[in-house]
């Protein structure tokens, strides 16, 4: 099997957890072993099959055998993905890197300015009305921010604004 097709197959087997695929291999209810995780983590660096051999010492055929597998455990994993999200809803969103939403880089940046990672530490630093404070946040900023609350977490969580 060629290696674009390979990666394809991949591709097409990360698609359905989108923004979520990483905190889904790093949750404990993932399949994944250790070194599948780590193969996982060069494929999201972009490095193409043989730079993976070459880092990871292996030849191209056993890395190729292995991203097979990934593809394969990744899917098969999906079921439980679905019922861990819904579960871990709430958590998941909270805890989720800034990068994992569909935001602007401006909002994005000013997000990360704050010294924070995630909405959790962000919500427990600051109030969301005095993000408005924040050096170029704007009202714009605002808004975007105060539109993914509620149409990313669906209402599910309660604000104070």
């Amino acid at each position: 099997m060629s290696n674009e097709s390979l990666l394809n197959q991949y591709q097409e087997a990360i698609n359905p957890y989108g923004n979520w695929i990483c905190q889904w291999v790093e949750s404990s209810q993932c399949s994944l072993r250790k070194a599948e995780k780590e193969l996982f983590y060069l494929l999201n660096e972009s490095m193409d099959l043989k730079s993976i051999a070459l880092f990871l010492k292996k030849s191209l055929s056993q890395i190729k055998y292995k991203l097979w597998i990934l593809a394969i455990k990744i899917r098969q994993d999906y079921p439980y993905f679905r019922k861990w999200i819904t579960s871990n809803r709430e958590e998941n969103f909270l805890t989720a890197h800034f990068a994992s939403f569909e935001i602007s880089s401006r909002l994005y940046n000013k997000l990360n300015s704050t010294g924070t990672r995630n909405l959790k530490e962000l919500l427990e630093e600051y109030e969301v009305k005095d993000l408005l404070k924040l050096r170029g946040f704007g009202k714009k900023g605002y808004f975007e921010f105060i539109t993914l609350l509620h149409y990313t977490n669906s209402g599910n969580i309660d604000f104070e604004f």
